[in-house]
């Protein structure tokens, strides 16, 4: 009985650290939209990451690209379009989010080639993609 509750214990306490960090994440993302010290400090920290993952999938001008889960500050779909010149469609299933990163695409000038959508990405048809980055 003891191991078990110790288990449910470990389990709430490893769940309740990733709420708090996803909403550390989403705080700093909502400062980047805000303040373009925040956006250039956050992107700088993200770019490594990305460049590698651009250049591991190999992403060619033509490719039609689905990114899930773009977040507020939607820097992965940025990168590989500055990078490759890809159309990209990446989604998020928070309707919040996705109200408050469309318009930074758009401001950014970005908006004829990523398509920021409210969408699971779970039940999104990818037949027509590429390229999917989760």
């Amino acid at each position: 009985m003891t191991e078990n509750k110790d288990d449910n214990q470990s389990l709430f306490t490893i769940n309740l650290k990733r709420i708090i960090s996803c909403y550390e994440y989403t705080f700093l993302e909502l400062l980047s939209l805000k303040i373009k010290y925040f956006e250039k400090l956050l992107t700088k920290w993200r770019t490594n990451v990305f460049l590698k993952e651009i250049k591991m999938a190999k992403i060619k001008p033509k490719d039609k690209v689905l990114y899930i889960g773009s977040g507020l500050l939607p820097t992965g779909p940025i990168m590989i379009l500055e990078k490759t010149n890809a159309n990209i469609v990446a989604l998020d299933n928070s309707e919040k989010i996705v109200k408050l990163s469309k318009p930074f695409i758009k401001k950014k000038g970005l908006d004829e080639k990523i398509k920021i959508e409210y969408a699971d990405g779970k039940d999104y048809p990818v037949k027509d993609f590429d390229i999917i980055f989760i």
